[in-house]
């Protein structure tokens, strides 16, 4: 079939026509929007003092890691007077405290000392009450022989006086004699047990001694010095619970200083410094921002869309989002849908959306996700349009099926146009050149996929 004007006419529409099916596939088949800006939340430090920068932040569009020191500023006004007042407050316990120790200490070594005196007089007491015991059982014996010399002179002067060969007399001094002598041997007897009982008395700490206190001089002091220390026990305990107390105070006005004196926020999530701080020395009042962090784990594109895919695209639906300018293309889920009516502010978004056009619903697509890089020296894309596709039902077949019609008339052309010039050329030439051409083809197609 010889190749005229017509023919080649014929083939061109072909291939536009193919082209055409093959493009225009996801907008025949599905809903694509070009009005699409990736965004995310801003995380705004606010200066809640007065003072100047001490460290300011990193540049814009550093990266930021949770917990990393944002910025530093100092207060330039510091009052400290309550403080001073609770460290005075507390230097004086301390030096009571420490007086009363060493008041305790004093009175312990005398009470040493006095516990040593006392131990070595009740000892010796109790030697002494040992030995007078012994003297008086010494007189008793003496006492009882005595008393047994006067029975037996009493016997006799007794047997005389009724022999007629003493007087009345004689046996009256006789019995007075053995009288008084069997009274010594009482009282000695009764002196002797008296002892007895002074000396387990003195043995158990009591002296009951006729004259005498309860006690000797040395455990009277030590019962004064007991009672000092328990009082210094019961002052030292009452300073330390209230130096417990200021202490307590001390570290909440510490902290409360901190809050009033300077400022050091940390990075409440991972991001990107958006407006980095002043620079050193530079003046804030309370109010002034100090630093604007991008969340870029929120990141999210909002997508316009005409109203009637109202109830058709759901939150959960899948999209495929291509950032303009380059990059490889990403899935993710919608989050949300506004309607038109719906009015959305971004007082705390970094990119700002361009009004959209009337009657036309506003889809939010979470790339929290996503497989998007987030690389802090490109802001993690916030601000770059993009165009976002959601597939209708069925519409996935419908587009495969769109190209590979369009991939069909492409090829037929191409064989055709190969056929031509091999004829020309041979057999074999032909052959090549057609299997070159659809090859040619085929990799434009897929590169333009």
């Amino acid at each position: 079939m010889p190749l005229t004007i017509g023919r080649i006419r014929l083939f061109a529409a072909l291939g536009v026509a193919g082209t055409a099916l093959w493009a225009l596939a996801p907008y025949a088949t599905g809903y694509v929007s070009t009005q699409a800006v990736v965004n995310a939340p801003l995380n705004t430090v606010l200066s809640p003092l007065r003072g100047r920068i001490v460290r300011p932040s990193l540049a814009a569009g550093s990266g930021i890691a949770p917990g990393m020191p944002l910025v530093a500023i100092a207060a330039q006004e510091n009052d400290r007077r309550h403080m001073t007042e609770l460290r005075a407050r507390q230097d004086q316990l301390d030096s009571t405290l420490a007086a009363i120790d060493r008041e305790a200490a004093r009175l312990g070594e005398v009470r040493a000392r006095l516990e040593g005196r006392l131990h070595e007089y009740r000892a010796r007491m109790v030697d002494r009450f040992a030995m007078l015991k012994r003297e008086t059982e010494a007189e008793l014996a003496a006492a009882r022989a005595e008393l047994l010399q006067r029975s037996a002179m009493l016997d006799r002067t007794e047997r005389l006086t009724l022999r007629g060969h003493a007087s009345e007399a004689q046996a009256e001094a006789e019995e007075a004699g053995h009288a008084a002598a069997l009274a010594e041997v009482a009282r000695l007897s009764a002196f002797r047990d008296r002892i007895g009982i002074e000396a387990s008395a003195a043995d158990a700490g009591l002296f009951i001694q006729d004259g005498w206190s309860d006690a000797p001089y040395s455990q009277q002091r030590l019962d004064e010095i007991d009672l000092r220390l328990a009082a210094l026990d019961a002052d030292r305990r009452r300073a330390a619970g209230e130096r417990t107390t200021l202490a307590a105070q001390i570290a909440a006005e510490e902290q409360l200083i901190s809050t009033r004196e300077s400022f050091q926020p940390a990075a409440p999530s991972a991001g990107v410094i958006w407006r980095q701080s002043g620079a050193v020395g530079e003046t804030v009042v309370p109010g002034d921002v100090l630093v604007q962090l991008v969340d870029c784990s929120a990141r999210f594109v909002e997508v316009a869309l005409p109203e009637r895919h109202f109830g058709v695209i759901v939150p959960g639906a899948l999209a495929t989002i291509q950032l303009k300018g380059g990059g490889a293309p990403v899935t993710a889920r919608v989050s949300a849908i506004l309607g038109a009516g719906a009015k959305f502010d971004h007082p705390r978004l970094a990119a700002s959306v361009p009004e959209g056009k009337p009657g036309q619903l506003r889809a939010l697509v979470d790339l929290g996700g996503a497989a998007l890089d987030d690389e802090p020296g490109a802001f993690c894309h916030v601000g770059r349009t993009a165009e976002v596709r959601f597939p209708s039902g069925g519409a996935g077949g419908l587009a495969d099926q769109a190209r590979a019609a369009g991939v069909r008339v492409l090829g037929t052309i191409a064989g055709l146009f190969g056929s031509r010039a091999a004829a020309a050329r041979g057999p074999d030439a032909g052959s090549a050149a057609t299997a070159g051409a659809a090859v040619a083809v085929s990799g434009s197609f897929h590169s333009a996929r």
